[in-house]
This record gives C-alpha cells, structure tokens and sequence, in this order.
C-alpha cells in the first residue's frame, strides 16, 4: 500500500493492529505503530485504544498501560482491554488495580469487565474479593451474570462439587 503511494488513514492503522493484536504478532504490531506516529495518528481515540488491546494481547503489559495513559480519551474499550491482558497473562492483582483506579469518568463496567475481574480473581484463588465483585455486578451495576461469569467461580475451587454450577442452579430455579 505505501509502496503503491496510497496513504492509510486510521481506519487502515487501526484494522491492521487489530490483526496483530488477534494473532499476537507484537513486532508488526510495533512497525505499525511506528508508521502510525510518522503520520501523526496517534491521537486517534480508535487507533489508542486499538494500540491498548494490541500491546495487551500480545502480553507487553507496560507498552498496554503506557497507550491506555496516554490515548486521548479514556473509554470502556480501552478499559477493558487493559484489564483483560493483565488478567489473561497472571497478574491478577494489577487487574483488579485497574479495575478500581484507573476507571474512566462517567463510564460503567460491562459484562466483560466483570469477566476479565472474576477471571483475575479466579486466577489468584480470591473467592472473597471474586464474590463481592459478581454481587457488585447485580446489585450496583444491574447486570445479569451469564453462565461465563458463573464458570469463572468454579475456577476458585471452593469445594468438590462447583460452587458456580450451585449459584447458577440455584439462581436459575428462582
């Protein structure tokens, strides 16, 4: 394309990180984003938050946050996409930390936040803190848990028989 002389636009930046992100190709990913600042697009709210969720699949964390930080809008996407990757690769406590600190203004968590937080959770064996955030989600942010966020509980192993399966069962018979 730039051998051709067509210029992308952020569209383009952003469609070809977002194939990066999803098959964890991060030194593409990193060239892309070079030829996204020589064309001055990082500004670009699609383009920083498509940088967010790129850098945190492909596991570069810190690269993740610095694009989250610095994206010129602060949005439930980018949000999201931050604490999924810290949840997704270990680190259940930094997601849980940018779940709680980093929320943008006037937005709410949605079902994927609550799965990436009860996966991080799940993940770091914190059945207290993992309960208190699927009933924060019912009762403060009004929505229903699917059957993801109910296997997220059977994760915490807190007993032989699948405590998600009992919740779910029992919350489903009414």
């Amino acid at each position: 394309m730039l051998e051709a002389g067509v210029k992308p636009d952020n569209f383009t930046y952003a469609a070809i990180l977002d194939t990066c992100a999803n098959v964890a190709t991060v030194g593409l990913g990193m060239q892309i984003h070079a030829q996204v600042i020589k064309q001055q697009l990082q500004s670009d709210v699609y383009i920083s938050t498509t940088l967010v969720d790129m850098y945190s699949k492909c596991g570069k964390l810190q690269d993740s946050e610095l694009m989250y930080e610095k994206a010129p809008k602060k949005d439930l996407v980018g949000w999201n996409s931050l604490i999924c990757g810290y949840s997704q690769h270990g680190l259940g406590e930094k997601a849980l930390m940018v779940f709680e600190e980093k929320r943008p203004e006037k937005v709410n968590p949605n079902r994927s936040t609550f799965l990436s937080v009860l996966r991080a959770c799940a993940h770091k064996g914190l059945l207290g803190t993992g309960m208190c955030y699927f009933h924060t989600m019912q009762k403060e942010h009004r929505l229903e848990p699917e059957i993801k966020h109910y296997s997220c509980m059977d994760r915490w192993e807190c007993g032989n028989c699948g405590e998600g399966c009992k919740l779910y069962f029992a919350v489903s018979a009414g």
